[in-house]
């Protein structure tokens, strides 16, 4: 297997390389064979899942075996860092050569919501086609009539 290094980094990004798989073995913070906590939700309930895992048994026969397995992670929790991050990055000014689409609402100057001041749609990604541009106004104008904001619908 290839070690993941800046070079081959570089090399990925200017070529055709669209995603990058890692198969890594983890173990809890506090050293091998402590509790791991995987995050609850609603109703202190884990999120699982079942997978498919291939068993070789002491005659080195292969099998497959269906198990349930407990989610340490969600694309939709890794997708909310990235654009954390993302955002922390474009606050920045890392991102002044190469500007990314962004919509950005900001209540700053409003009576009660001037506390909130700027929101954009890696902040409330999920809320970027409701109440956030359906109530807001581009140079006076409702958004969702503006030409960006027929655009967008």
């Amino acid at each position: 297997m290839k070690t993941l290094d800046l070079s081959t980094l570089q090399s990925a990004v200017s070529g055709t390389a669209a995603a990058f798989r890692a198969r890594t073995r983890l173990q809890p913070a506090g050293g091998e064979g402590d509790k791991a906590f995987p995050p609850s939700y609603a109703g202190a309930v884990y999120a699982t899942e079942k997978r498919r895992v291939t068993i070789t048994d002491s005659d080195g026969k292969t099998s497959w075996q269906t198990i349930p397995c407990v989610l340490m992670d969600s694309v939709q929790s890794q997708a909310n860092r990235l654009e954390e991050a993302l955002q922390l990055a474009i606050d920045a000014g890392r991102f002044e050569d190469c500007p990314i689409p962004l919509i950005e609402v900001d209540f700053s100057g409003l009576e009660l919501l001037d506390e909130i001041g700027r929101i954009t749609s890696l902040q409330a990604p999920h809320r970027a086609a409701d109440a956030i541009l359906r109530d807001s106004l581009l140079d006076g104008t409702p958004f969702r009539k503006s030409d960006i904001g027929k655009k967008l619908d």
